[in-house]
């Protein structure tokens, strides 16, 4: 089984982690399919990749609902058996080989993923719920997102989870990195 890894841009490069982003996972994708919503990011992407796994595309935003478009543009343009959702802000952890694992395994349409929010900086973990689900951010490339949905999300026939921490958000870190 095959995964692509689907990561939304829009002017990330200036946030500081859409390259740890791409290098987290890259040794577990079989490609990465990157909608920039700027038209600026997959001009540095070019420049500072030179991986034939990864594509860029750009795909303009239009309104609130373009999160779910841009996903869905993105599961089109995939090629991978399994696509993984990731925001430009979010890093993969070291357990992330459960990720393929899982993709190996095959019995799932949706998969949610468990992660870390950062806060201010990456000393600071976001406590204020005991653990954050990812819903559904592994599936199935058949799946699409539901339209006009801020972050809608698919339905499964057969969901499941991976119970371990996997998805590190850094959204909410500021001025850490500079490129």
């Amino acid at each position: 089984m095959t995964l692509s890894a689907i990561i939304l841009t829009r002017d990330e490069w200036n946030h500081g982690f859409l390259k740890e982003c791409i290098e987290s996972a890259a040794p577990i994708s079989d490609e990465i399919v990157i909608v920039d919503s700027s038209g600026r990011d997959s001009v540095l992407v070019d420049e500072f990749f030179h991986d034939e796994r990864i594509t860029c595309y750009v795909k303009k935003w239009k309104d609130q609902y373009s999160y779910t478009d841009s996903r869905n543009y993105g599961i089109d343009k995939a090629t991978g058996d399994y696509v993984l959702n990731l925001d430009a802000d979010e890093i993969l952890g070291e357990k992330k080989y459960l990720i393929k694992e899982k993709c190996r395994e095959g019995n799932f349409d949706v998969c949610s993923l468990v992660g870390v929010h950062f806060i201010g900086d990456l000393s600071r973990v976001d406590a204020t719920v005991d653990k954050h689900i990812w819903t559904n951010r592994l599936i199935a490339r058949a799946l699409r997102y539901p339209a006009n949905k801020m972050h809608g999300l698919p339905s499964g026939t057969s969901p499941t989870m991976i119970d371990t921490p996997l998805i590190f958000h850094l959204g909410y870190v500021k001025g850490m990195l500079s490129y």
